[in-house]
């Protein structure tokens, strides 16, 4: 819910707005403001394909396609390269599954697990975790297969419309993400 997440977010985004916390905000630069600001304007942009409904689409789809755009814009507006973000990502994600804390995919499918991982120290590299699993689904199918996924997100259920869209279920991409993980944090 929109108050749990407020909890642990300076911004949330609903159908068609961002409500933002400003005092939060007003203490950050301009480029923590854009971090902050770039994967909710993106979420705005999935409930609108998901026809002004939030979707059911997978969760941890919906935050790590949201930090990778924002990772990409924040690239191309020239304030951190794309390379140095996703290594600090990985950096991240080593440092928490060497700590036996690295949460599953599966975990990270539905809002309320999502929520639960982000009560732990650092929520325990889940935004990470889900936009290095994007990135590797970004690689093998391309961007516009997950802009029509979230479109159908709007009707079909988050495991049948993961499947239908990519060709395999949730739990066997996540199979063959935490093989390439391990060649990513190792």
């Amino acid at each position: 819910s929109a108050v749990r997440t407020a909890d642990y977010a300076s911004a949330v985004a609903t159908a068609g707005k961002i409500l933002v916390n400003e005092v939060d905000l007003a203490r950050e630069s301009w480029k923590r403001c854009l971090e902050i600001l770039a994967p909710e304007l993106v979420h705005v942009s999935q409930y609108h394909l998901a026809g002004g409904r939030r979707g059911r689409s997978v969760q941890w789809l919906r935050e790590g396609f949201a930090e990778w755009a924002a990772t990409v814009a924040l690239d191309r507006l020239g304030l951190e390269r794309r390379d140095v973000r996703f290594a600090k990502a990985r950096g991240k994600v080593g440092w928490v599954w060497d700590g036996g804390n690295l949460p599953t995919l599966r975990q990270l499918m539905s809002p309320p697990g999502w929520a639960a991982i982000q009560d732990e120290p650092d929520g325990a590299a889940s935004y990470e975790l889900a936009m290095l699993a994007t990135d590797f689904l970004i690689s093998r199918v391309g961007v516009p297969a997950l802009i029509q996924y979230f479109r159908d997100s709007a009707v079909l259920d988050p495991r049948g419309n993961f499947s239908q869209a990519f060709g395999q279920s949730p739990f066997e991409f996540e199979v063959e993400f935490m093989t390439h993980l391990k060649e990513l944090v190792r």
